[in-house]
Formats: C-alpha cells, sequence, structure tokens
C-alpha cells in the first residue's frame, strides 16, 4: 500500500473502538495515542475530548509521544490545554526540526517533555522472517520491553505490541489468529476478557520473528538521523 493511500479513518470507527475497549477494560493505567505522528490526524482533539468525557475514570494518565515536527490543529490545542495534567507530551528530540512546536504548546501553556538529542536507540530490524525456533522467540520475548508495555489496538484488533499490529494490517507479518483478538466480534463480556486473556499470557509473539528490538542491534542516536 502506498502511503499517498493512507487515509485517517472515520471518528465514529475511533470512537466505536475506544467504547468497546472501555467496555472490556476496568481500567486501563496508561492510555497512549500514537500513529505514526498523532498531530497528523486532525480529529486528535475530538477523541482526546471523547475519552475525559466519557472514560476519564477508567484512565489514570493519557501518553502521547510525537517528533514535534507537526502543528496540532487549533482544537486539538484547546484539548491539550484543557487535560494538560492528565496528558504527558513526550517530544522526541530530533534537533531544530523538532523544536518548531515548542511556541505552539509555549503560547496554549501546554506542558511537555522535551527528550535528549542525543538519546540511544535501537533498530528493529526490517519485517522479513527470521526463520526463529520458537525457544528463541520465547527468549526474545521475555527480553522485550515491548511485550507487556505496549498493548496495542489496531482496526480493531487487541495485539500485544505495535509491530504486531501495524505488521500484520500491514500485510508485512502474517496474520494468526492465535496472537490477536478483534474487540469488533460479536462475543459476549465475558469471551472478550477470556480472550484477552489468553493474548496477555502467550509466552511468544508472531512478531518476535521479525523484530530485533529486544536484541538491541543496530544502536544509534537520533542526532545521526
Amino acid at each position: 500500500m502506498e502511503y499517498s493511500e493512507l487515509k485517517n479513518p472515520d471518528i465514529q470507527v475511533f470512537i466505536n473502538d475506544l467504547k468497546i475497549l472501555f467496555d472490556t477494560f476496568n481500567y486501563i493505567h496508561n492510555f497512549i495515542l500514537t500513529g505514526g505522528e498523532p498531530f497528523l490526524n486532525r480529529d486528535l482533539g475530538i477523541l482526546i475530548e471523547y475519552l475525559f468525557e466519557n472514560h476519564g475514570n477508567q484512565f489514570t494518565r493519557i501518553a502521547l509521544p510525537t517528533n514535534g515536527t507537526v502543528k496540532p490543529d487549533r482544537n486539538t490545542l484547546n484539548m491539550l490545554k484543557k487535560f494538560n495534567d492528565r496528558i504527558d507530551i513526550h517530544i522526541s528530540n530530533y534537533g531544530e526540526k523538532s523544536k518548531k512546536i515548542l511556541p505552539v504548546f509555549e503560547e496554549f501553556g501546554i506542558k511537555y517533555y522535551l527528550g535528549e538529542y542525543d538519546a540511544e536507540w535501537f533498530e528493529t530490524g526490517k519485517p522479513i522472517s527470521k526463520n526463529r525456533e520458537k525457544d528463541e522467540l520465547k527468549r526474545i520475548f521475555l527480553n522485550c520491553v515491548e511485550n507487556k508495555r505496549c498493548n496495542n489496538i489496531f482496526n480493531g484488533e487487541f495485539h500485544l505490541c505495535v509491530k504486531s499490529s501495524c505488521g500484520t494490517n500491514f500485510n508485512l507479518i502474517p496474520k494468526d489468529e492465535k496472537f490477536y483478538y478483534n474487540l469488533r466480534n460479536n462475543d459476549s463480556l465475558e469471551v472478550k476478557r477470556e480472550n484477552i486473556k489468553r493474548i496477555m499470557d502467550l509466552d511468544y509473539n508472531v512478531s518476535c520473528n521479525y523484530c530485533d528490538f529486544a536484541l538491541k542491534k543496530g544502536k544509534k542516536k537520533k542526532g545521526d538521523i
């Protein structure tokens, strides 16, 4: 799929998925709104308002990572200001190009965190099969900080990590129902929760065969990009 073909889903699709999500989960400690770049979505302000107005007692905080290169629309800025005490905006620091957003935040009185310019990160590797045995997949999964911290919802599907959700939905990683659950299924609440628990209890993920993040290969500094 060409990037030019990618479009934001209808806002109501997002809202419907959020409603199902919070009907299924009693409480989420840290709720992350991400992308790609979240500020490219001009409905982001509507989503933020919906979350706080309808489910604000079901999560602690919203985390919003950005590269700082896209100026949010005015409604998003207003919502970020209104709920700023419970929104953690983390700007990845790629130098001057990540600082264009700072005057806008300061004008609106929006608190943010700017990461270190020379912070290190690791390549996740190209999405090609590494032909790993199951024992190696389990070891990689065990050593990966993503496996329990970054559970992801994409197109209504619950995945253990972003690599799994994006990789399978963009047809880069084979889709296997063992490793995800579609929250849009017309199942009872009990069945939904049983499937979420089943996913959470996995000891490896299909994406582990396509990802090198836990191996800490290809270490780079953001300033080198």
